[in-house]
């Protein structure tokens, strides 16, 4: 009778101890602390304040998470001018400050979609810019503007950021005509 005390005692004082250590380590996840902030937080960049929004205008609010400051990347981003786009294939973001676009600009929209159609037959886009655009501006940049936002005329501008590399835009009307539109870089 006395060692099977003497192993129950060892026993119980092991399932004790066992349990103690078990339950520090799973509670001590539990103890820490986690602050986070939100609303009401001002975004001063070189003493300017910024008002972040989403492309619906939405505001968009940074956040504190443990005294570290989280903006997102697309609102930050946008507000300098750049454009963010995302590659889901490759899980990449893609910060752009600067694109290159070449452009047809023809004075009529009857011109404009015969050159439209030419493309979509297969002509290729410099041999129809060459032959019909009426941009003096062609000669000087034969590889195409390269341009930020804010720096051309909001019609081509939208148009321009909107297409991926190598696509080609619709028509767009302008002040200056019509422009048939290929992004470049």
């Amino acid at each position: 009778m006395k060692i099977i005390k003497q192993n129950f005692k060892g026993f119980l004082v092991g399932v004790i101890v066992t349990a103690l250590v078990i339950g520090s380590v799973f509670a001590a996840p539990a103890l820490e602390t986690i602050n986070i902030a939100r609303g009401g937080i001002n975004v001063l960049f070189m003493d300017m304040p910024m008002e972040l929004v989403d492309d619906q205008g939405n505001p968009i609010e940074p956040m504190i998470y443990n005294d570290r400051t989280f903006i997102p990347l697309r609102a930050m981003m946008e507000t300098f001018g750049f454009v963010v786009e995302w590659d889901s294939d490759n899980y990449t973001v893609y910060v752009i400050g600067h694109i290159t676009a070449k452009h047809i600009l023809v004075e009529t929209y009857e011109q404009a979609e015969v050159i439209q159609l030419a493309l979509w037959a297969g002509i290729d886009f410099d041999e129809l810019m060459w032959e019909f655009s009426i941009d003096p501006g062609t000669a000087m940049f034969p590889g195409g503007y390269t341009f930020g936002r804010g720096e051309m005329i909001p019609e081509f501008e939208d148009a321009a950021f909107a297409l991926a590399v190598g696509e080609i835009s619709e028509i767009v009307p302008s002040v200056f005509g019509y422009h048939i539109i290929k992004r470049v870089r």
